[in-house]
């Protein structure tokens, strides 16, 4: 019964430290705002007809943070178009969230992985808008 206790235990430990994550939500390059891992990208895009790797897309919302890092606020904000939901800051679109972005999260849903990056993008902007 102890062993089978101690078993459980380690079970819920990995858990909790995230290695019990699917292999799919573990890979990917983190999105580091300030010192902060924001989200991770697992997956390129095409946009306006463009291939943009995981590191282009990165790139991107770094660029459009800079560019509002101490004015006057961040919105962060969503818009559906088609199957993706797009995010903005500040009206200058940010990031695209897709189905193979959901997929690779283990998300069932688009809507669902929007919520949660769009959340983690407002909390970052105000972290990193608070430090001077």
């Amino acid at each position: 019964m102890r062993s089978r206790r101690s078993l459980l235990g380690l079970a819920l430990s990995s858990v909790l430290l995230g290695a019990g994550l699917p292999a799919s939500a573990q890979k990917g390059k983190p999105l580091i705002l300030g010192s902060e891992e924001v989200l991770r990208i697992r997956v390129g895009d095409t946009l306006n007809g463009k291939k943009l790797t995981v590191d282009d897309r990165i790139g991107r919302v770094e660029e459009v943070f800079a560019k509002h890092l101490g004015g006057k606020g961040g919105v962060v904000s969503r818009k559906k178009v088609g199957s993706r939901v797009h995010l903005y800051l500040n009206g200058d679109f940010v990031l695209a969230v897709t189905s193979s972005d959901a997929a690779g999260t283990g998300y069932k849903t688009v809507d669902r992985l929007a919520n949660v990056w769009q959340s983690a993008l407002r909390k970052a902007f105000a972290a990193s808008s608070a430090v001077k």
